[in-house]
């Protein structure tokens, strides 16, 4: 690697986006942008054995907004020949698609810079600090009003999507990991053409058969999921380096047995007018809506779907070999998001899930339900959300053991008296267990009698509704 060639590329990209240079200084309570005339500084450390700690470390170091840039470098030498890059940009100054200007960028800049010549990027129309100042003029009054009334009449009440996990803890740790697979060429290929066939896109088709396949777990119909956007509707920011991307809340009816055709046609419509009001921030959008606040959850949803269809965006510097260092550790912003990303060879799905609510094998079944809800939408796309099964043949012969309950009853005995039977033989066997409490065969029967006196003495008989 030719590393002069690197450091002059990655200053060119910081002096040419402000944003690469800017540091956010409070006064009063109040940020304010500062861009600062300095060059970027690379650090450079030793390549050890502890290289996935080293990136850990790195990518998780908080930035002390009042002192310093928003984008940072480390470059970890192992020798002449292999090094690892890791480049940290706060999340406040960039985004998805930033990542393929600056990787775009990044890959000219070097070339030109390894031939001795000075790299030819077109100018910037305009910097961000000025895509921030005229986003503040123009977002009030009417158009503001506008987009705030359809959100509020769209989110009114919105339902807590109650996922099967493990108990929630009163604070989020944000601690999380990642699980992967990967659907066949054969099975995009028939997607698409659903897609094409229904008038949709394929974030259309993924987003309603995910939002049908919770539906079941969750036993809801009101299902709300977020999803960003790139909100970058004027053409001046298409090439500049920033935050732009936004937060869709998105929300539909999984109810009335409609089929997934109808269902599909819902999601489309729901999503098309979410672009139309898209640009409040969400931030100020959950200020506005004036929920209360749950430590244990995010606000107004708690599951995300993105799509990621941005193309081939990596880096090429040069003849070097270059490959990505993944980690499954990672910080889950979400309870779940399911991220799906379109390949030429295959479907990639990938779920970045909180690890104080699933493990990954809870991960793994729900994905297993969500491409068996697939599989089915493909084979019938005509069918009804109810008639969509999600079971596979191992669980569907468990649910048939668990309701093979025809047995003998004893004519002459009442259940209370059978149970009684029970108790006399297992007195101090746990008979139930909810979260962190338990009891025994003797204290459930004791707690039985209790309240059956309790119902005589308030005159209850049988038919008597309680």
């Amino acid at each position: 690697m030719n590393k002069e060639a690197l450091i002059k590329s990655l200053n060119t990209i910081v002096k040419r986006h402000e944003v690469l240079r800017t540091r956010l200084v409070t006064i009063d309570g109040i940020a304010h942008q500062e861009v600062l005339d300095i060059d970027f500084n690379l650090r450079t450390d030793k390549l050890g054995r502890d290289l996935l700690d080293k990136i850990k470390e790195e990518t998780t170091k908080p930035f002390d907004f009042d002192n310093e840039t928003l984008f940072r470098g480390l470059l970890l030498e192992a020798n002449d020949k292999e090094y690892v890059l890791i480049l940290t940009f706060h999340h406040i100054i960039s985004d998805g698609w930033s990542s393929g200007i600056f990787n775009k960028e990044l890959t000219a800049c070097y070339e030109s810079y390894l031939n001795n010549q000075l790299p030819e990027l077109p100018k910037l129309p305009i910097q961000y600090k000025d895509y921030s100042v005229w986003q503040r003029k123009w977002l009030r009054a009417e158009v503001l009003d506008k987009q705030l009334s359809y959100w509020k009449e769209q989110l009114y009440e919105v339902s807590t999507l109650a996922l099967p996990s493990k108990p929630r803890h009163k604070e989020q740790s944000y601690k999380g990991k990642y699980y992967e697979q990967h659907l066949s060429k054969e099975i995009l290929n028939k997607l698409n053409k659903l897609a094409k066939e229904s008038n949709v896109t394929l974030f259309m088709v993924l987003l309603a058969s995910f939002k049908g396949m919770l539906s079941r777990i969750c036993n809801q119909n009101d299902i709300v999921i977020g999803t960003p956007i790139a909100n970058r509707r004027i053409s001046e920011v298409e090439s500049l380096i920033g935050f732009f991307v936004n937060t869709l809340a998105l929300r539909t009816d999984c109810g009335n047995n409609q089929t997934l055709e109808e269902f599909v046609r819902r999601v489309e419509k729901t999503s098309l007018e979410a672009y139309e009001h898209q640009d409040v921030p969400f931030e100020q959008l959950v200020d506005y809506l004036d929920i209360p606040r749950d430590l244990s959850r995010h606000t107004l949803f708690q599951v995300m779907f993105v799509l990621q269809n941005v193309g081939e965006n990596d880096a090429k510097l040069g003849d070097l070999k270059l490959s990505h260092i993944g980690t499954k550790e990672t910080l889950s912003k979400f309870d779940l998001t399911l991220i799906a990303m379109e390949t030429e060879e295959r479907l990639y799905i990938g779920y970045e899930y909180a690890t104080d609510l699933f493990d990954e094998e809870q991960i793994k079944k729900l994905n297993n339900y969500y491409i068996k809800f697939i599989e089915n939408v493909l084979s019938n796309p005509k069918v009804h959300l109810s008639e969509i099964s999600i079971l596979d043949k191992a669980e569907l012969a468990q649910l048939n053991k668990w309701n093979a309950t025809q047995h003998e009853y004893p004519k002459d005995k009442c259940i209370h008296e059978l149970f009684e039977e029970v108790v006399e033989n297992n007195k101090d066997r746990i008979a139930v267990v909810y979260e962190d409490q338990q009891l025994t065969y003797e204290v459930l029967n004791q707690r039985a009698n209790q309240l059956g006196h309790y119902l005589r003495g308030n005159e209850v008989v049988p038919e008597t509704l309680v």
